[in-house]
C-alpha cells in the first residue's frame, strides 16, 4: 500500500518530467544551427513525456486496484484520491505530448525553410559604392549601373549597422544571402530574427522596412 510521503515523491518526479519546458521554448530561433539544436531539445522532450504517459497509465492500473481493494472510511478516501489524481496527470500529460509533437513538427518545418535559403544563397557580389549625400536618409535608393531591373537600398545609413538590400526579379539579396518577401513575412509573424553568412542580423524591425518594398518593385 502507499503512504503520502510515496504520493508526494512520485508527483514531483512525474512533474520534473513532463511540466519543464524547454529554455529555448520560445527563444527566437535564428539559423539551421539553432534549429538543429532546438529540435534535438524538443525530441528529448518528447520522449521523456511519452515515457512519463507510459508510466502514469501503469501507475493508474495500480493505483484502481488498491482503490477496488481498499477497505475502510479513511483508507477508501485516500485511495479515491489518489486515482484523481493520477487520472489528472495522466489527462495532462497527454495534452503535453501532444504540444511536443507539435513543437518537433514546427522545428523541423522551419529547418527545411532555413536550408531552402541557405542553399540559394548566392555567392558574394560586389555593390557599387555610393558617395555620401548630406541629406541622406535611413533608406536612399539608387540605380545600379550593370542592370537597370535590379534596385539597390541602402538601410539604416544614420546608425552604426547601416545595410544594403539589392531587389531583383528573384527576391532580394543581403550581402551574399538571397531572401523572399515570403520568408521574412514569415519570421515576422513569429517575431524570428534571421542570422546571415555575414553575421547579419536581421531583426522583425529592420525586415518590416524591406517588407515595405514588396510592391514597389
Amino acid at each position: 500500500m502507499f503512504t503520502k510521503k510515496n504520493i508526494d515523491s512520485f508527483i514531483l518526479k512525474e512533474a520534473a518530467l513532463y511540466l519543464s519546458e524547454d529554455e529555448d521554448k520560445d527563444a527566437k530561433v535564428d539559423n539551421v544551427a539553432s534549429l538543429e539544436s532546438a529540435i534535438e531539445l524538443a525530441k528529448e522532450t518528447l520522449e521523456k513525456t511519452k515515457e512519463s504517459l507510459k508510466n502514469l497509465t501503469e501507475k493508474l492500473k495500480m493505483d484502481k486496484q488498491v482503490q477496488t481493494s481498499a477497505s475502510g472510511a479513511d483508507y477508501k478516501k485516500m485511495a479515491d484520491s489518489q486515482v484523481k489524481i493520477t487520472q489528472d496527470q495522466l489527462n495532462l500529460t497527454r495534452e503535453l505530448l501532444s504540444s511536443a509533437e507539435q513543437r518537433v513538427r514546427d522545428l523541423e518545418s522551419q529547418k527545411v525553410e532555413a536550408e531552402k535559403v541557405a542553399s540559394e544563397s548566392l555567392s558574394e557580389q560586389e555593390v557599387e559604392s555610393v558617395e555620401n549625400k548630406p541629406n541622406n536618409t535611413n533608406a536612399v535608393v539608387e540605380k545600379p549601373k550593370v542592370n537597370k531591373k535590379d534596385l539597390i537600398v541602402r538601410f539604416d545609413t544614420k546608425t552604426n549597422s547601416p545595410f544594403i538590400v539589392k531587389f531583383t526579379d528573384r527576391g532580394f539579396l543581403v550581402g551574399d544571402t538571397r531572401l523572399s518577401f515570403g520568408l521574412i513575412e514569415k519570421a515576422i509573424s513569429k517575431q524570428f530574427s534571421l542570422t546571415l553568412k555575414n553575421g547579419l542580423i536581421l531583426t522583425p524591425v529592420k525586415m518590416q522596412k524591406i517588407l515595405k518594398y514588396k510592391n514597389r518593385y
